[in-house]
């Protein structure tokens, strides 16, 4: 996993709405595919992610 999905994956949730709301398009994207893909260690703190990202998509 990249750098940047470790860092989302230890924010709180608000914290994790704030950062999504912030991101570009392509970086939004980006990280929603590594996220998708990638070996999961710890899959609650991926789901709490996948599903943050998933509610933002209706951007």
């Amino acid at each position: 996993m990249s750098k940047k999905v470790n860092e989302l994956l230890e924010l709180e949730t608000e914290e994790l709405k704030k950062r999504i709301s912030e991101m570009s398009e392509e970086e939004f994207d980006l990280i929603y595919s590594e996220a998708s893909i990638s070996t999961i260690e710890n899959w609650e703190k991926i789901q709490k992610l996948l599903d943050e990202l998933r509610k933002s998509m209706v951007r």
